[in-house]
């Protein structure tokens, strides 16, 4: 399911549900003009893994964690390959 206007800063977010977990996933997106010295680019994602507060009582404010770190290098990696 995608939901719109539920997060005030996302375009769009899914979420899934199973037994007591649920997964939500703020989806922001934006179209950028090339940079000129590569104007023949088709383009890129840049995924960001986000693990705030309300997610667990492990994560606490401030940087990312390592966690969120590795999290967002393997999506970038599922994405590119």
């Amino acid at each position: 399911m995608l939901a719109v206007g539920s997060i005030p800063m996302a375009n769009g977010f899914p979420f899934v549900r199973m037994g007591d977990t649920m997964i939500i996933c703020g989806v922001k997106a934006e179209i950028a003009e090339p940079e000129l010295d590569r104007p023949s680019e088709q383009g890129y994602l840049i995924p960001n893994i986000d693990l705030p507060t309300i997610c667990s009582p492990k994560f606490k404010p401030g940087p990312p964690i390592e966690e969120a770190r590795v999290l967002s290098d393997r999506s970038n990696e599922a994405l590119v390959t």
